[in-house]
């Protein structure tokens, strides 16, 4: 009997030391783990112009949406080399792709999901708009109905637009979008057709 719980003694001995040398593996592992480079919850404010996003992400991130509009449209006039205006159809089309990209990750990062070119885009693909670059005017129609740009049939002014997260998905970004209604809309076709 004794010799019994001896042996099983010994049996709970290494099972111990095995576990332990389990649980001393999974920690160095655990250690190696630590010392790998993890994205940090700040924003990439990349810029192939060299262009200063950090107004525009702190705006968005103090919810000030008419001003963060207004300074998308003056980020993206600095992207193409200008200072006003707007964007012409050849540098819609040859906007600089990380600038585009960044602008668009800060709208729809402090939206919570509901503003920025790529919700845009998604709306205009699901009521069957094109993202061929051309302009399809029912669905341009119906896009500005449904981010609330149009009522009815009239165009609501820019002035006029209400910038808080109460407007629908896709209200938002506005301004670069603004000049003749032509502008307008080859403004969002032409975006539309980039990578988001």
């Amino acid at each position: 009997m004794n010799k019994k719980l001896i042996s099983f003694s010994s049996l709970i001995d290494e099972e111990v030391k095995e576990s332990e040398n389990k649980f001393s593996q999974e920690k160095q592992t655990f250690s190696i783990v630590e010392n790998i480079t993890i994205p940090s919850s700040e924003d990439d404010l990349s810029s192939e112009k060299e262009i200063d996003y950090t107004k525009l992400r702190d705006l968005l991130k103090a919810g000030s949406w008419k001003e963060a509009d207004y300074e998308t449209y003056m980020v993206m006039l600095q992207a193409v080399g200008r200072k006003e205006g707007d964007l012409r159809k050849e540098e819609r089309l040859n906007f600089p792709s990380t600038d585009l990209y960044t602008i668009d990750r800060l709208w729809t990062k402090y939206s919570n999901g509901n503003f920025g070119f790529s919700v845009q885009k998604k709306i205009l693909l699901r009521i069957g708009g094109k993202s061929d670059g051309n302009y399809q005017k029912g669905a341009w129609e119906q896009f500005s109905i449904e981010v609330r740009w149009k009522v009815n049939k009239d165009w609501i002014f820019y002035g006029d637009l209400s910038f808080d997260t109460s407007m629908p998905v896709g209200h938002l970004p506005r301004r670069v979008f603004s000049g003749t209604s032509y502008g307008r809309y080859t403004g969002l076709y032409l975006l539309s057709h980039r990578d988001l």
